[in-house]
């Protein structure tokens, strides 16, 4: 008999009532197994989600300061923009790579292939190995 098995019982008798009751308790706990792993599902995307979005938002408040100090030099009428404005271009260039890096990863993580189990006769494996 397999984890969590129905069972049968033709006769009507009080065993059959166990037995209805047993196979009601299956059914719960077979429903209980599939939403907790639904649960862990969600809450492992969840944390994912969690960790891309710090990953995105890191660059981007420095981002944002450059742009705003930029801003500011050129109200001012620096003397200093156009090299202060290379500067930060090229800051901007590579914080815009890091942030297709990562969402290259991610989308490279989402294509990855569904894992297959396969049984192993570790005998065999063995031999292979020496």
């Amino acid at each position: 008999m397999e984890r969590n098995e129905m069972l049968e019982w033709k006769a009507e008798d009080e065993i059959g009532e166990l037995i209805q009751t047993y196979n009601q308790m299956v059914d719960q706990l077979d429903e209980s197994a599939h939403m907790l792993a639904k649960s862990e599902r969600d809450n492992a995307w969840r944390e994912m989600a969690k960790q891309v979005a710090h990953e995105i938002k890191n660059p981007l408040t420095p981002m944002k300061l450059s742009i705003q100090y930029l801003q500011q030099m050129i109200k001012s009428g620096s003397s200093e923009v156009i090299p202060m404005t290379e500067k930060i271009s090229q800051n901007l260039l590579e914080q815009i790579d890091g942030l297709t890096q990562i969402a290259t990863e991610f989308g490279n993580f989402a294509k990855m292939p569904i894992a297959t189990n396969e049984k192993l006769l570790l005998n065999e494996v063995g031999f292979k190995c020496a």
